[in-house]
């Protein structure tokens, strides 16, 4: 079953007005799936019609606290270098007396 954006549009528009009336996700599903058969003349299924509204629904976005904030722990040095081993293609170790670097390329 092919969703256009008019019929993706329908969905939304209809599932938010069913569900701000405090219908069930199921109850709100089965009423728009018999809206769009009357409307477009087509048989939707339910279910398609929940994913459907799933889909276009955004995810909430929530606020984190910023990384650059704290320095890295130990923990978090070890697992960026282990990464840095295992995606890099070569890796140059210079020592000069206590100074060690490392160039990952």
């Amino acid at each position: 079953m092919k969703y256009t954006k008019e019929i993706k549009k329908d969905i939304v528009t209809a599932m938010t007005m069913h569900r701000k009336a405090g219908k069930s996700i199921e109850d709100a599903s089965t009423r728009v799936a018999t809206m769009l058969k009357k409307r477009h003349g087509k048989n939707y299924k339910w279910t398609g019609v929940r994913s459907k509204y799933y889909e276009m629904s955004k995810p909430k976005v929530t606020k984190t606290k910023s990384t650059n904030s704290k320095p890295p722990t130990n923990q978090g040095v070890r697992e960026m270098l282990m990464n840095l081993t295992k995606d890099s293609q070569d890796i140059t170790i210079q020592v000069n007396g206590r100074e060690v670097t490392a160039i990952f390329k």
